[in-house]
């Protein structure tokens, strides 16, 4: 997955190139496991017992917000299991208290885009923002999910 680019093309990381590449996040996101705050879950394909995504809050937002993010083995897409993993992170925050998740996610990638809108985040607003990968400017898309309870 990490060594797909078309999976990896919207994400900030770089490609894993290598398995040493893959090993070393593995061994920080091993290392920043037990931090508070640190919420990193594996997606399963349980028919398969293999792993083929991850979901992460990726940081907490100076106003406490978690942000999230995802990625998603390609050969899974379309088939649901981001929507269902959206929709438990996001019970899963809430259930920890949070009253607002947020998430960004280009604007291009529209595979990523539905996903967002079929878990219940709204949409709001767009904004270019420098990605560091791409050494450019590009637009994202700002979602949000409020408790109401």
């Amino acid at each position: 997955m990490g060594s797909d680019e078309d999976v990896t093309r919207f994400l900030t990381f770089p490609i894993h190139k290598t398995k040493e590449d893959t090993k070393k996040i593995l061994d920080i996101w091993l290392s920043k496991y037990n931090e508070k705050g640190t919420n990193r879950f594996a997606i399963e394909n349980k028919k398969a017992s293999e792993v083929i995504g991850m979901i992460v809050v990726v940081k907490i937002t100076p106003e406490r917000h978690p942000e999230i993010g995802y990625v998603l083995s390609k050969k899974f897409w379309g088939m649901g299991y981001m929507t269902e993993a959206c929709k438990a992170m996001v019970n899963y925050l809430f259930g920890l208290g949070y009253k607002k998740i947020l998430i960004r996610i280009m604007t291009e990638n529209t595979g990523a885009n539905k996903v967002i809108e079929k878990g219940g985040f709204s949409f709001i607003k767009m904004k270019k923002v420098y990605c560091e990968k791409l050494d450019r400017n590009v637009p994202l898309n700002f979602y949000e999910i409020v408790n109401k309870n």
